[in-house]
């Protein structure tokens, strides 16, 4: 049976509690299979250490301008719930580092400071806020985030860091708006997220459009940034009937692409795109990062190829490669893993692709592409993006 604590009448540690405060000036070690609540708010000063391998709650307000902290010696466990039922601010001049916490309070949460999640952040209920205090809301590698929704979710920027893929806890106001990456290739790679429901033509006009986009988004908009790094991903968003402009929803579902703001040319690119339906996103491997929304193009018939493709020496489909029509010149095409990873390059010409990646065999999955072609009746360069499987 786990130890339950309630921290404002605990004086061992170096623990006050002045005018409805619980203050820590010395060194707090919560062990495992213990549960402490603060009533009160929780102020850890510059001279205090709070180590957390158990169960805290807090029901205040939280400041830490000392150490918060959780020991890697013992169980690497430790939650902080916020669990309050007035507004909570979270603040201080230091990093909180959490192993995990646990957001439930209706009347949300104002984040003033950084936190540091190591394993899993759990959106039970209220927004955390941190779009104009930008306090850093981070996931370390292999962390996670479950129960988000409209309901609980980061209103403000996300950071990711590490080599696994994620699926930001990002929203604005009311709404939860999924996007996520795919596993970069460095384990320090760091991504941020960030998403905006607002007019995007004030910052980043619509109808600027680079070739084949016919109508851009301009209800919402995603910014994904890569401060550490130089790693494709596949980049996922989502639409909704609450969010999504309606003219975007009302062109056939297979038309939607990801269109990314090119601040050079100073128009909306397209970085393609393969829909699912069922889940209403989006995913395409992404060149560059910044502002990203949802766009519909032109269907395009020009640029043709199999499906699939099975390697097994029997004759029949053993490699892959595009086909070109008429108005089309095929100049390369690049193939990548899911992973963002570039496999080959190969031309129209030649046997195509044999599914090897330096001379083994790679397993059955879904593989992209990127074809540069010239179209011969614009005489412009283009791109085609789209995927097909390897199987066996």
């Amino acid at each position: 049976m786990k130890k339950n604590i309630v921290l404002h009448l605990f004086f061992l540690f170096f623990i006050e509690t002045v005018l409805s405060q619980t203050t820590n000036n010395g060194e707090v070690y919560i062990s495992p299979n213990t549960d402490v609540s603060f009533v009160d708010d929780f102020n850890n000063t510059i001279t205090g250490e709070f180590w957390n391998n158990g169960i805290v709650y807090s029901y205040g307000n939280w400041n830490n301008n000392g150490i918060v902290d959780f020991s890697i010696f013992n169980l690497d466990y430790g939650l902080i719930g916020f669990v309050g039922t007035e507004a909570q601010i979270i603040s201080g001049d230091n990093f909180n580092y959490f192993y995990d916490t646990l957001f439930d309070n209706a009347l949300g949460f104002s984040l003033l400071s950084n936190i540091s999640i190591s394993n899993v952040s759990d959106f039970v209920f209220g927004i955390v806020d941190n779009k104009l205090s930008k306090g850093l809301f981070l996931f370390e590698p292999n962390a996670y985030q479950v129960g988000v929704s409209n309901d609980s979710h980061v209103n403000g920027q996300v950071i990711k860091i590490g080599d696994n893929s994620f699926d930001y806890p990002i929203g604005n106001g009311n709404y939860y708006r999924s996007a996520s990456v795919s596993a970069p290739s460095l384990s320090d790679d760091a991504f941020t997220g960030e998403y905006f429901f607002e007019d995007t033509n004030i910052k980043y006009p619509v109808n600027s459009l680079g070739a084949n986009l016919t109508l851009v988004n301009n209800a919402e908009h995603w910014v994904i940034e890569q401060p550490t790094g130089d790693s494709q991903v596949f980049l996922t968003l989502s639409w909704s009937n609450e969010t999504t402009s309606h003219e975007i929803l009302k062109e056939p579902l297979e038309s939607i692409h990801i269109a990314r703001w090119d601040d050079t040319m100073q128009l909306w690119v397209d970085q393609g795109g393969v829909q699912d339906i069922s889940n209403q996103s989006v995913s395409a491997l992404v060149e560059n990062y910044g502002v990203f929304t949802l766009a519909t193009v032109k269907q395009n018939a020009e640029i043709l190829f199999p499906l699939f493709f099975t390697p097994n020496n029997d004759g029949y489909h053993d490699t892959w490669n595009v086909n070109q029509s008429e108005n089309t010149e095929i100049i390369s095409i690049h193939i990548f893993d899911r992973y963002g990873k570039l496999l080959k390059q190969i031309g129209l010409t030649g046997s195509g692709w044999d599914g090897t990646y330096n001379g083994k065999l790679l397993s059955s999955s879904d593989y992209w592409f990127i074809a540069i072609y010239k179209d011969l009746k614009e005489s412009t360069i283009k791109q085609f993006r789209s995927h097909f499987s390897l199987k066996f």
